[in-house]
């Protein structure tokens, strides 16, 4: 017998109303589960799939924990424990709804320490493309309860909306967590969904976008080739096998002759071949056009109060990726540009006098550099040092420009059976939804799509089912150039998607974003903002 991951210990089920519990057996085998002192049970249908309905429990009814007992008539059987009942909540989008706790630290350290709730619990939902056309049982992920060490890896956004709904009505808060980061609305669509969209914005729509060949997004113009090429396992395959060639060749070369790892750079070095203040982009520097290796270096003086203490070491966020050095040990590194770079530091890192910072910087793709309007300094209990200025500037490798890799889980209907389908039995109280960034070059459609991709979610989930969409955060792009706001029109196309249908809603936040970071910290405010929509559109109704 298989049943889906979804179904384990800590889950919770949705209050008020029926829950599915399916999964596949052998032919005719029989199921039955045992739950609350009652008997459910089912046969399994000719291709082995069964379905047993737990009835509704009534609000007045204990929430538990309970053990859920599941058999099969051929021996197998599943025992669950701390079973409860609670609000379910489907989280859906892309980066900033998938945003871990941990990329808000800054804000949010202390909080996330001592984040201890046994009734937040969290289901990651793996990220997996799959264009076979089946949604079959979750193989991966079990419920998380949040602790101190848990909780760095839930989504911001769902844990302080659930931190807030927990305090407003005391009962247990569930989040399926189905966000995927740079997934564009149609990959969370089903490919029948896409064409029958994409004909009628094609006999309605006077388009005046073109497709710019992106090899990661479909767009309007190349849905149908990219829909046909992705049901061939061996064009992934191949695909998969270059780009994993490219790119490895492209980083074997620049690591076997970079001569700051032959030489030691991460330690004092005397000579360089340049100076370069910091933060600031290489644009309009002899190392604009720069692929591969710089390494930067950068002298600082620590006082004895400082020294010997554990600290934090802020580089703001840097472009590409970095490894960074402390008197000559590395202390970090992080592979792309998104993520803050924050090192901690351990007791005995920092002494007191000079301190040598050396960061191996490496651009792959982008105009590297330290993005301005961000924090960069040294740490340690009230105390920091500030790490802009003048660094020192050594020339490693240099190599060509690497081309990036084909992700296919951004690919039209890439998730929608993977990750949305194949949870389609489970009961939510409502979808929250954080998406449209990666819409941004074909906005005039966008509305559309959105509205699509919710009434086939409704068709799965139930067709009353609310939906809590949350409005993109002012930004101005991710630099050197700062100047329009790439999501003005997705913007407008929310709005627009919000006013014709019923029981969707948009939180609006354009005014909690930051001009030069595309995932503003600041997911507390977000959430409150989104808390504060649910609870006016919902609660006043449930009272």
């Amino acid at each position: 017998m298989k049943i889906s991951t979804i179904y384990g210990s800590n889950m919770i089920l949705q209050r008020g109303r029926k829950n599915i519990i399916s999964g596949l057996a052998n032919a005719d085998e029989s199921v039955s589960i045992l739950f609350r002192g009652s008997h459910y049970s089912a046969k399994a249908s000719v291709d082995g799939s069964w379905t047993i309905e737990i009835p509704p429990c009534a609000p007045d009814e204990n929430y538990g924990p309970f053990e859920m007992v599941i058999s099969g008539s051929e021996g197998d059987t599943f025992r669950f424990e701390n079973v409860v009942y609670g609000d379910v909540f489907l989280l859906g989008g892309q980066s900033n709804m998938e945003l871990p706790l941990e990329r808000t630290r800054d804000l949010y350290g202390d909080e996330i320490d001592a984040a201890t709730d046994p009734d937040i619990r969290m289901f990651q939902v793996e990220k997996v493309f799959d264009f076979s056309g089946e949604a079959k049982p979750l193989e991966s992920g079990e419920w998380i309860c949040v602790t101190p060490e848990t909780a760095k890896d839930f989504s911001a956004v769902g844990y302080f909306f659930a931190k807030m709904y927990r305090m407003e009505k005391h009962i247990p808060v569930g989040l399926v967590h189905t966000a995927v980061g740079g997934a564009p609305v149609e990959a969370f669509m089903s490919e029948a969904n896409i064409r029958n969209s994409a004909g009628k914005i094609k006999a309605s729509h006077d388009l005046k976008c073109k497709c710019d060949g992106n090899k990661n997004m479909g767009c309007i113009f190349c849905y149908d080739k990219m829909l046909k090429e992705d049901k061939d396992p061996e064009y992934i395959a191949e695909v998969q096998e270059k780009d994993r060639n490219r790119i490895e060749a492209w980083y074997g070369e620049l690591e076997k002759n970079d001569p700051g790892l032959k030489s030691g750079w991460p330690d004092k070095w005397e000579e360089c071949d340049d100076t370069i203040t910091l933060p600031g982009f290489f644009k309009g520097t002899k190392y604009e056009k720069y692929m591969g290796s710089l390494w930067l270096q950068k002298a600082v003086h620590i006082p004895e109060s400082m020294a010997l203490k554990e600290g934090v070491l802020a580089l703001g966020t840097l472009v590409d990726s970095d490894k960074t050095y402390l008197n000559g040990e590395l202390v970090g590194s992080t592979e792309y540009k998104y993520p803050p770079r924050r090192y901690a530091l351990k007791k005995g890192a920092l002494k007191a006098g000079e301190n040598i910072i050396s960061v191996r910087l490496c651009m792959d793709n982008n105009i590297g550099g330290a993005v301005p309007d961000m924090p960069y300094y040294i740490k340690s209990g009230d105390e920091q040092v500030s790490l802009e200025g003048e660094w020192k500037l050594r020339k490693g490798y240099a190599c060509g420009k690497l081309e990036g890799e084909t992700f296919f889980i951004w690919h039209p209907a890439a998730l929608f059976h993977s990750m949305i389908a194949s949870i389609k039995d489970i009961s939510f109280k409502a979808v929250l939804f954080y998406q449209g960034e990666s819409n941004c070059g074909y906005p005039e459609y966008y509305a559309d799509m959105l509205t699509a991709m919710v009434e086939e979610w409704r068709g799965l989930f139930g067709e009353s089912l609310p939906f809590f969409l949350i409005e993109l955060a002012y930004f101005l792009g991710e630099g050197p150039d700062y100047i329009d706001d790439p999501f003005t029109e997705v913007r407008k196309a929310q709005h627009e998607a919000v006013k014709g249908m019923k029981n969707v809603y948009l939180a609006e936040i354009y005014d909690l974003g930051q001009y030069n970071e595309l995932h503003p910290q600041n997911k507390k405010d977000v959430a409150k903002r989104l808390f504060e929509l649910y609870k006016n559109k919902m609660m006043e109704e449930e009272q």
